[in-house]
């Protein structure tokens, strides 16, 4: 497995200077300023239950994931105008050897200093991995895994698809008793927009897994969040040295 590559939802670094105060609280100018930086408290949750998420994506080129050529500086256009397309790494991201080393990566996300844990006593680390998720399916529905490479993809779309699968049954995708890993989420799309895997034409060439980050969503002290960042660049750069 080769090209990992970490990103951070909402993550807008700043220096502490600009998120000071300069006028006295309540200032027309000064309420003004904390709009623009995102320092107001009325945007400001006030338990910092909305967490900041991490993602570390697989089969990108981690130098240049994204080819921007062709973009339109104003953002016009359709998707890919706007943002540009990804580059992939010609890797077998099916093969049965990266199946397991996207697994073991999940679980070492767990232990991440940087990486949520939960606000009750014994809740476990807030990781979201498809992977993990697939192979507790097959386990439970006593099929193997890791599973053949030509296998894989077909194999990952009969789980998503497999609506009868028993809520006794661990790592079910969705299914009709609403108790699959997809399902009670705040809006259906959640769970594939926090791990999900791209396919062209039956090969998988990209995907990714994530967690949510102590840092809550709304910080802005660069002393706060770059130590995070940092774990996550210097533990992507790790794998990519054993891939």
């Amino acid at each position: 497995v080769a090209g990992i590559a970490c990103a951070a939802t909402g993550v807008r670094l700043t220096n502490r200077a600009v998120t000071e105060t300069y006028l006295v609280d309540g200032h027309p100018l000064q309420v003004t300023l904390n709009l623009l930086v995102g320092t107001e408290d009325a945007f400001s949750p006030q338990d910092d239950s909305r967490k900041r998420a991490g993602y570390f994506v697989f089969g990108v080129d981690p130098k240049n994931p994204i080819d921007r050529s062709g973009t339109d500086a104003l953002g016009e256009g359709e998707e890919l105008e706007k943002v540009g397309k990804p580059v992939f790494l010609d890797v077998d991201l099916a093969a049965p050897d990266a199946q397991l080393a996207m697994v073991h990566m999940c679980d070492e996300m767990k232990q991440m200093a940087s990486v949520y844990k939960g606000a009750t006593a014994g809740a476990g680390a807030e990781v979201h991995c498809f992977m993990s998720d697939f192979r507790r399916y097959r386990t439970a529905m006593n099929l193997s895994f890791p599973v053949p490479s030509r296998e894989l993809v077909p194999a990952l779309w009969e789980w998503r698809d497999d609506v009868d699968c028993s809520g006794r049954l661990s790592g079910c995708y969705m299914n009709a008793e609403g108790t699959g890993v997809a399902d009670g989420r705040v809006n259906d799309a959640w769970y594939d927009e926090h791990t999900n895997f791209y396919t062209e034409k039956g090969v998988l060439r990209a995907a990714f897994i994530s967690a949510n980050l102590t840092v809550p969503r709304m910080e802005q002290d660069l002393k706060i969040i770059e130590p995070e960042y940092d774990e996550w660049r210097e533990t992507a750069q790790d794998f990519d040295r054993e891939a």
